[in-house]
């Protein structure tokens, strides 16, 4: 297998599972609303209960989903570094540095030539 497809499969299964996870959490903080506004019409909870209980909650549920991304991304690479599969921006910088490499053998060729 190509290391530009294990890196596309890598980026991709994260990609879900971030999309999946914020998703879950995004859910999660509509459900909460819905619930402090069903407290609140039923008069278990003031107007200024609930909108604190809310606000607490959906800023924990932010904090998760902050905290998730970064994990996702440190776990991600240390899954690439633990298979020993670089970067893609340390494939670029190497594919930048050949490029620079073959441009210098080219003028060096010329040279030798002429």
């Amino acid at each position: 297998m190509e290391l530009r497809n294990i890196q596309e499969m890598t980026g991709e299964l994260v990609s879900k599972l971030r999309t999946e996870s914020i998703g879950a959490i995004n859910k999660a903080e509509k459900e909460v609303n819905v619930m402090v506004g069903r407290l609140v019409e039923r008069g278990k909870l003031t107007q200024a209960e609930g909108q604190r209980i809310y606000t607490d909650l959906a800023s924990r549920l932010r904090i998760g989903r902050d905290e998730l991304e970064k994990r996702l991304e440190t776990g991600s690479r240390k899954a690439l570094d633990r298979l020993n599969i670089p970067s893609k921006t340390e494939v670029d910088q190497l594919s930048s540095r050949i490029n620079n490499l073959s441009r210098k053998v080219a003028t060096l060729k010329k040279q030798l030539v002429s």
